[in-house]
């Protein structure tokens, strides 16, 4: 092959098909340059750094999550007094008192959970009386209080951010357990 003729101050020439003729690569249009190893610790370094602040900033683990949610939980919204306790077998029970007339509603069944999903996906499933499904998120505010949206019939009506309309903030009771009937001190 004929080479093409260098300009001046030029060491080689390039051929017709623009490599270089003694033998070196010709950078791409990139502007791809080879990484020093410097370089790649650098990088290393700073993913690194990105995954631990990460790590470090998320409030729970998927299980510190869902054991996090075991419990009683109280709080108030829309004129009613809302009780919630999640167990850990999965079961629940969910008491709404209205807090004008003192009734109070009962709902047991069984709750699921995706813990590692941001905001946490909760559905409460064969709850006595209501014919399908409640789905709602749920969010730590903080280790005791638990933010909770307005309930949905249907998985793909379910809540994907928290308003403050829609929106009950329940606080995590302590359970005390209680001493049975009978003489003091028996």
């Amino acid at each position: 092959m004929r080479g093409v003729p260098s300009r001046p101050g030029t060491r080689a020439s390039n051929d017709r098909f623009g490599r270089i003729a003694d033998g070196a690569r010709a950078s791409s249009s990139r502007g791809s340059t080879p990484l020093t190893k410097e370089a790649v610790v650098v990088v290393a370094a700073i993913l690194l750094a990105a995954l631990l602040v990460w790590l470090s900033t998320s409030s729970h683990t998927p299980t510190d999550a869902a054991a996090a949610l075991v419990g009683l939980w109280e709080g108030e919204h829309a004129g009613q007094g809302v009780s919630l306790r999640l167990h850990a077998g999965g079961r629940s029970e969910l008491r709404l008192t209205d807090l004008a007339s003192g009734d109070t509603t009962v709902y047991k069944g069984r709750y699921v959970l995706d813990p590692s999903k941001q905001p946490i996906p909760l559905s409460f499933r064969n709850v006595g009386r209501v014919p399908h499904p409640l789905h709602t998120i749920v969010e730590f505010a903080d280790p005791g209080t638990l933010r909770m949206a307005a309930f949905a019939p249907r998985w793909r009506l379910r809540p994907i951010a928290f308003d403050s309309e829609h929106t009950m903030t329940l606080r995590r009771r302590s359970e005390e357990p209680t001493a049975p009937a009978g003489r003091p001190g028996a």
